[in-house]
């Protein structure tokens, strides 16, 4: 069991990653939600959107692409399992999806499941807790979700992102400290939802994080 935080958290690492993986003897590699900038050397691909729809000129690792519309599965990934067995690759590749979708948690334990180990990248907690956008809303509009890692515990924690946030600017960090948050992970890793319940919940759960961030 490993959970791993890679650095620096920017797209160089993810560019660097992929490479990595091209250059292994992998027979099977899946790529979770690899609509928008596939994973060439995947083998195999999970997304809601069709193989025809997905962005080839970006790409991410060396061509050619190794999957092909036969092995391109339109899935959701919120509903589990999905269509491989127990430890069907030995690598798994998800990258900007995680803070998206509905269930984050289920969609982690079928990467373990069906995965030998793995890579995850999503949007680090402090800059989608910052306001980023040329509108003042804090973060990305479509993410739902603020994750956080914690190494020393084997862990991914998925906290709701609050509208609080985008009223209450004393609740929010005053800078972010990188954009990305990227993970490699062996065998298995600790994965919940931090559950922050109504209106006082939430505002205690914010005010707690920006506790550790100035720590």
């Amino acid at each position: 069991m490993a959970l791993e935080v890679i650095l620096p958290g920017d797209e160089g690492a993810i560019n660097t990653v992929a490479e990595w993986v091209a250059a292994q003897d992998f027979e099977r590699v899946l790529d979770v939600g690899g609509l928008e900038k596939p994973l060439r050397p995947a083998t195999h691909v999970i997304d809601l959107y069709p193989y025809h729809g997905r962005r080839v000129d970006e790409g991410r690792g060396p061509l050619p692409e190794r999957f092909t519309a036969d092995t391109w599965w339109i899935r959701d990934i919120n509903e589990t399992p999905w269509p491989f067995p127990d430890g069907r690759f030995d690598f798994v590749w998800c990258c900007q999806v995680v803070e998206d979708i509905r269930d984050p948690v289920a969609a982690c334990k079928e990467m373990m499941r069906v995965g030998k180990a793995g890579f995850i990248s999503t949007v680090h907690r402090s800059y989608e807790s910052h306001v980023t956008q040329y509108d003042g809303v804090v973060g990305y509009h479509h993410h739902r979700w603020l994750v956080e890692a914690d190494p020393e515990n084997e862990a991914l924690i998925f906290t709701w992102k609050s509208p609080i946030l985008h009223t209450r600017p004393a609740l929010r960090p005053p800078h972010y400290r990188q954009w990305l948050l990227n993970i490699r992970w062996d065998d298995r890793f600790d994965v919940y939802e931090r559950f922050t319940g109504g209106d006082q919940g939430q505002y205690a759960e914010l005010r707690e994080y920006l506790t550790r961030w100035n720590q």
